[in-house]
């Protein structure tokens, strides 16, 4: 089996994980002018284009990028755009597991897996263009509960849970195996 780590291998329901990483209580405004390690977010990219799509707005960031909502104008979709940090994407070992990440995310299909619509190197930087889910993080979903000083509800956490081993019975079954949840 491949091991590999992409993060967009999640449940839909819980795929905003994946695109909306900001802290609890963090503006996307504030996290762009924060940096993890020597890693900082570029908030000039809004507006750009990058792989036939628009950026639009940083969504959050992570210690293997920055993810940013976008726009696709010849399909007229929302998508979500992760960009490797380029510290990373110097190391041409890191540019390699990127695009056989890329690939082997591409080639699963399932209902419980966000889709990956392509991937690709464009000035000195790597990235992803993958389905847009819109709605809050699991991470977010749970401070609401904190802050409410309230637990999830029983038939809530089930679900996700069930989103979550169905992806992954999906992605072992095709080979693919994911380092982190």
């Amino acid at each position: 089996a491949l091991m590999f780590q992409p993060i967009q291998i999640l449940p839909r329901r819980a795929a905003s994980m994946s695109i909306g990483v900001l802290p609890a209580g963090v503006s996307a405004e504030e996290t762009a002018t924060a940096s993890i390690g020597a890693m900082s977010v570029k908030p000039e990219l809004t507006g750009q284009m990058l792989g036939g799509c628009r950026i639009d707005q940083l969504l959050g960031q992570g210690c293997m990028g920055q993810v940013y909502s976008g726009h696709h104008p010849m399909l007229d979709r929302p998508v979500a755009i992760k960009i490797l940090p380029p510290a990373l994407a110097e190391s041409e070992e890191r540019r390699a597991r990127f695009r056989q990440e890329a690939r082997i995310a591409a080639a699963l299909r399932h209902p419980d897996i966000v889709q990956i619509y392509d991937f690709g190197e464009a000035g000195g930087m790597m990235y992803l263009i993958m389905e847009y889910i819109d709605g809050i993080s699991l991470k977010a979903r749970l401070n609401q509960l904190r802050i409410a000083s309230d637990i999830m509800a029983l038939g809530e956490a089930v679900g996700i849970a069930l989103q979550l081993a169905r992806a992954l019975a999906y992605a072992h079954g095709q080979g693919a195996i994911h380092r982190d949840l």
